[in-house]
């Protein structure tokens, strides 16, 4: 238990305690599953990507799959387009120019800006990919209101026809704004999507697109072909 909580943050470590454990979405999240889903199934776990330096998702899946106890198989989902920062101890393994916008997948439904018009981005085609070759029949989303983009993807997926909810856990304490929410897969083709971000992901990518010079308004259009769905701070709530 000591070494489990050595690796999580303070946050984190403290839901392992006795009656605090309770308070938790992970942990109520885990106690459903155990219920209501049944042993061995296969789970593709979207959690806060690294960001600012911080290994947030990491650490996140490590402590719900402590939590899960092996009942089920659960696997880390990569992002297309991961944040790259130089963090202490970690050495760099990514190639900053992927992050860039001209990258971004034309099918992506999720983006967010991280920093320096490096951007975080995940596609509809990555996804139903890596839930097929993980053997996946349930997503599950983990995140906070510091990062509301993660948790946003639950009304785009509901939206895509290819996921339905199977059960959330919201945060229920004023020291805790995490969230967990558990998809599952219907099995019926995805509709195609406009690209989620928040509004102030979609200025800050506005201004890196700017400072390139003329052409601006047109090089967005043709990198997010599906069109943009712009999310205001009140819906991220």
């Amino acid at each position: 238990m000591e070494k489990v909580q050595a690796l999580l943050p303070p946050d984190l470590a403290g839901g392992l305690s006795g009656e605090h454990s309770a308070a938790y979405p992970e942990t109520e999240m885990a106690d459903w599953m155990a219920q209501n889903v049944p042993e061995g199934e296969h789970v593709l776990v979207v959690a806060e990507p690294v960001i600012n330096g911080a290994a947030i998702n990491v650490a996140r899946a490590n402590y719900l799959t402590f939590l899960d106890g092996g009942r089920h198989e659960l696997t880390l989902l990569q992002l297309d387009q991961s944040a790259c920062f130089p963090t202490p101890n970690v050495p760099v393994s990514c190639d900053p120019e992927k992050n860039s916008i001209s990258r971004i997948p034309p099918d992506a439904i999720w983006v967010e800006m991280s920093g320096r018009c490096h951007v975080i981005s995940l596609s509809m085609s990555n996804l139903l990919e890596q839930t097929r070759q993980s053997n996946s029949d349930y997503l599950m989303i983990s995140g906070s209101q510091a990062f509301p983009g993660i948790l946003q993807l639950l009304p785009i997926l509901q939206r895509s026809n290819a996921f339905e909810v199977a059960h959330v856990e919201l945060a229920r304490r004023s020291s805790t704004k995490r969230s967990v929410v558990l998809l599952k897969t219907t099995g019926r083709e995805p509709k195609t999507l406009s690209t989620q971000m928040t509004m102030n992901a979609l200025l800050k990518l506005r201004r890196c697109e700017q400072a390139k010079g003329p052409g601006y308004s047109e090089r967005i259009d043709s990198t997010f072909p599906n069109g943009i769905m712009a999310l205001s701070r009140s819906s991220l709530q």
